[in-house]
C-alpha cells in the first residue's frame, strides 16, 4: 500500500525559544503536520475528561501489514496511486514556490507565490471534496495555509517579525487559521484508529497512521502552546495598553487561560509521543501542568528547608 504525501515544508530561520525550535524541528524535518471536525468547536478533546485520562495510554503498536488508513474508503491500489499523484503535484508546486521565497530568492514577488499557494488550496480542496476521508489531504491544506500566512504577512508587515507563525494569530487571519485548526483536527479524526473504550494501548496502527498522527498532534500542540504564551503576554499587558482585537483561530477565542491552553497542549504532545516523536514525549512532561505543580511544590519545600539551614 503507497505511503501517504506530505508537505515537506522548508527550514525557515526563526527567532524562536527552545522548546518552539523542537516542534517547528520535528515538524518540518518530518514533513507531515494536524482541531475539531468542526471548525467551532471548542473542546478538541471530548473523549477525555482529564489530563491524566489522556495520559494514561501507552505507546502505540505499528502493524506494517495493515492499509496506510484503514478507514480510507479506497480500497483499490490504482485509485489511490492516482490520487496521490495529483497531491503530490500540488505539494510539489508548494515546496518549490515555498523553497523560492525562503532561500534562492529573498526577494521574489510575494503577491505570485500567494497565488500559488491559494491555488494550491483550492486545488486540495477539489480533492477534499472528492476523497473527504483521506487524511493527508487535511494536513496539507493546514501546511499550506500556514506558509500562505506567514506569506501574507511577509508581504503585509512594515516590521521584521521573524517568528512567522506569529501571523496565524493576526485578526485579518481569523479565518484561515480556523480552517487550519479544523483541517489539522480532521486529518486526527480521519487518521485515527477506531476508538475501542478506555483502553486503547491494544489498538495497532499502519506506519503511515503512525507518522500522520505524530505530527499532526505535534503541530496542534506547537499551536496551542503558542496561543497560551499570546495569551500570557494579553495577561501582563493588561492595563498597560488598549486592547487589540484577538486573533487566531476561532476554536481558541472563547479559551482565556493560559493553563487551559498548555494542558491542552500537553495532551496533544502526549499523543505524538505515543505514536514516536521523542519531542513530542519531552513536551508533554514540560507542558503538564501536574508536572508543573509537583515542581513547584518541590521547589518551596527545599526554598523553607534552605530558609530554615539558613536561620
Amino acid at each position: 500500500m503507497a505511503s501517504a504525501t506530505t508537505i515537506n515544508t522548508p527550514r525557515i530561520n526563526l527567532n524562536l525559544s527552545s522548546n518552539d525550535a523542537a516542534v517547528l524541528q520535528a515538524l518540518f524535518d518530518n514533513g507531515e503536520g494536524s482541531f475539531s471536525s468542526s471548525a467551532h468547536d471548542v473542546n478538541p478533546y471530548p473523549n477525555s475528561s482529564s489530563t491524566v485520562a489522556a495520559h494514561s495510554g501507552q505507546n502505540a503498536r505499528i502493524d506494517a501489514s495493515l492499509p496506510s488508513f484503514p478507514q480510507c474508503s479506497i480500497r483499490e491500489e490504482t485509485a489511490l496511486q492516482s490520487l496521490k499523484d495529483r497531491e503530490l503535484a500540488i505539494v510539489r508546486q508548494i515546496q518549490s514556490h515555498a523553497h523560492t521565497r525562503t532561500s534562492s530568492n529573498p526577494h521574489c514577488d510575494e503577491e505570485a507565490v500567494s497565488h500559488v499557494l491559494r491555488q494550491a488550496i483550492d486545488d486540495l480542496s477539489s480533492l477534499i471534496t472528492e476523497r473527504p476521508d483521506y487524511p493527508p489531504l487535511y494536513a496539507n491544506r493546514a501546511q499550506a495555509l500556514r506558509i500562505l500566512m506567514q506569506s501574507s504577512s511577509t508581504l503585509s508587515s512594515s516590521t521584521k517579525n521573524s517568528d512567522k507563525d506569529i501571523a496565524i494569530f493576526y485578526p485579518e487571519n481569523i479565518n484561515m487559521a480556523t480552517q487550519l485548526l479544523s483541517d489539522l483536527s480532521k486529518a486526527i479524526a480521519l487518521a485515527s484508529p477506531p476508538s475501542t473504550g478506555d483502553n486503547t494501548s491494544n489498538t495497532s496502527v499502519s506506519p503511515a497512521q503512525a507518522r500522520l498522527l505524530s505530527n499532526t498532534y505535534t503541530h496542534r500542540g506547537y499551536i496551542l502552546l503558542k496561543a497560551g504564551k499570546i495569551r500570557k503576554e494579553e495577561e501582563e499587558g493588561e492595563g498597560n495598553e488598549e486592547k487589540k482585537p484577538r486573533g487566531g483561530p476561532e476554536q481558541l477565542l472563547r479559551i482565556t487561560s493560559r493553563d487551559e491552553l498548555e494542558e491542552m497542549a500537553s495532551q496533544d504532545f502526549f499523543q505524538a509521543g505515543r505514536y514516536g516523536n521523542e519531542v513530542g514525549k519531552q513536551l508533554s512532561v514540560q507542558t503538564n501542568p501536574y508536572a508543573k505543580m509537583c515542581g513547584a511544590i518541590v521547589k518551596e519545600a527545599l526554598k523553607k528547608e534552605i530558609e530554615e539551614f539558613q536561620s
